[in-house]
């Protein structure tokens, strides 16, 4: 029975190691093609003395030719620690295309800090991301 149980427990191991693999191979392949897309970004977040924080993405080609059309999300979150409890804020919001590459949106963020901001750019097959982190005062 124990060199069963052990037989199971290796190929359990052998299955896991296997799907870690190929998640690698996939977010590989994936950085390969968001690479040669060539694309570029800016991203700022103004948050002065406004309830709301106002949220700028540029995004251009290869050639710094603005890209339109996109559909743009945002999410950014924020770790939390209050009384010695970790907790995660995220909050997720599409922006809207005001001008050719400048995609722009409004959200409130209620805590000062350090806060990750994800975003993902789509035209068609064509997917970009970029993750940044910002501190708010």
């Amino acid at each position: 029975i124990a060199f069963v149980i052990i037989g199971g427990a290796a190929l359990r191991y052998v299955e896991e190691q296997h799907y870690i693999n190929q998640l690698q191979i996939y977010a590989d392949d994936k950085q390969k093609m968001q690479e040669a897309l060539g694309w570029g970004s800016e991203l700022k977040i103004d948050k002065k003395s406004e309830p709301q924080a106002k949220i700028r993405f540029m995004l251009r080609d290869q050639n710094h030719t603005p890209i339109q059309g996109a559909i743009v999300n945002i999410t950014l979150s924020h770790a939390n620690d209050v009384n010695g409890v970790i907790s995660q804020n995220s909050l997720n919001l599409p922006l809207t295309m005001v001008e050719p590459g400048v995609y722009r949106g409004q959200i409130n963020l209620p805590l000062p800090g350090v806060w990750d901001a994800s975003i993902s750019a789509q035209i068609g097959e064509n997917t970009y991301q970029v993750n940044e982190q910002i501190t708010l005062q």
